[in-house]
């Protein structure tokens, strides 16, 4: 199976016109602030450098603007870490967190599959701890995947399990 996704980008004719600044979105700050009572948040923001074009950061970007349109510095953004789950060709598909590790000698990788029944894991490891995972055919491990990423878990006692597609992502949480 072969998966294209040409991402989003962002429609930035008006930032064109205009006198705000903008490289492929809206340049925003910590507060999604573009200028003076100008703010933006979802696909049109761009925050150090990234524009995620997915939703969950989109809703807390969201959240962070309208309440410092409201008061100025109530709310801080500081990112998002980027989660798509998603049914492809009757497979639950999971991608958390950063997935695709350009600094290859910083990260490790942890693959498991079992073409024959469509399942397959990557697990992305800095340091022992969790930095991104994609799952496919594994149903029931999304919330897990979401989980290890978000606390950054360390699984150098699992690493060698993680190889087993098997292996559940759910005991690591379990166990501690």
């Amino acid at each position: 199976m072969v998966l294209l996704s040409t991402g989003v980008r962002s429609n930035i004719d008006l930032l064109e016109r205009s006198n705000l600044p903008f490289n492929k979105g809206a340049l925003v700050d910590d507060n999604m602030m573009v200028a003076e009572d100008v703010y933006a948040s979802g696909d049109i923001a761009e925050h150090h450098n990234v524009t995620y074009g997915i939703i969950p950061p989109a809703i807390e970007q969201g959240i962070a603007a309208s309440k410092n349109m409201v008061m100025h510095g109530s709310s801080t953004y500081n990112g998002s870490i980027p989660t798509n789950t998603l049914k492809i060709a009757g497979f639950d598909f999971t991608s958390v967190g950063n997935v695709n590790s350009k600094e290859e000698t910083e990260y490790e990788v942890i693959r498991a599959k079992s073409p024959l029944e469509g399942k397959y894991r990557k697990v992305v490891l800095k340091n022992n701890k969790v930095e991104g995972i994609i799952i496919l055919g594994l149903k029931g491990e999304a919330v897990a995947t979401n989980k290890l990423v978000n606390i950054h878990a360390d699984v150098s006692s699992f690493k060698e399990k993680l190889s087993d597609i098997n292996f559940s992502l759910k005991s690591i949480l379990t166990s501690k």
